[in-house]
């Protein structure tokens, strides 16, 4: 399942793998439904990127079914 799409996914990629609004997107990792992180600077400031990892997709996907 979802094979052409890397180990760690943007917003957007999500958006599209999901049909959904890129701001549902962000609602869905906001309530703990899709897991999705972001990494650190070195002085330890969170840094804007998002990223979520395919397994949480995947595990969304398979619990909503």
């Amino acid at each position: 399942m979802l094979e052409e799409y890397p180990d760690v996914l943007t917003p957007a990629e999500v958006a599209q793998i999901l049909r959904v609004s890129l701001s549902a997107v962000y609602k869905y990792i906001d309530s703990g439904a899709i897991y999705g992180f972001r990494l650190k600077a070195a002085d330890g400031r969170p840094l804007r990127k998002l990223f979520i990892p395919k397994k949480g997709v995947i595990a969304y996907l398979e619990g909503a079914s």
